[in-house]
């Protein structure tokens, strides 16, 4: 039987729940970097983690860490009203 926290790893790693900042946070911690180099444009996270040869599992979860965290950033932005999409034709009339 899974317990309370184990769930929560489970439905974090299916994508089926976001990560706080506390825990995002804690994860940084962990990890021993700094939660502002997240946010920075110049290298991802994989980058900077392949940088410190970290092994490929960690480089692949980390990746689906920053996709999740660059989702939460543009969720804030809409929700916020800072995200202006522009106006497209259509996929199929691009064509």
């Amino acid at each position: 039987m899974q317990t309370r926290k184990g769930r929560k790893y489970t439905d974090i790693e299916n994508g089926n729940r976001s990560i706080s900042a506390v825990e995002l946070n804690a994860l940084c911690n962990i990890l021993g970097i700094d939660i502002n180099s997240l946010f920075d444009e110049d290298d991802d996270l994989v980058t900077l983690f392949r940088k410190r040869n970290f092994s490929e599992n960690t480089i692949n979860e980390v990746e689906r860490l920053q996709d999740m965290i660059r989702v939460f950033i543009y969720q804030k932005k809409i929700y916020n009203g800072e995200f202006k999409p522009t106006k497209r034709k259509p996929l199929w009339e691009e064509c």
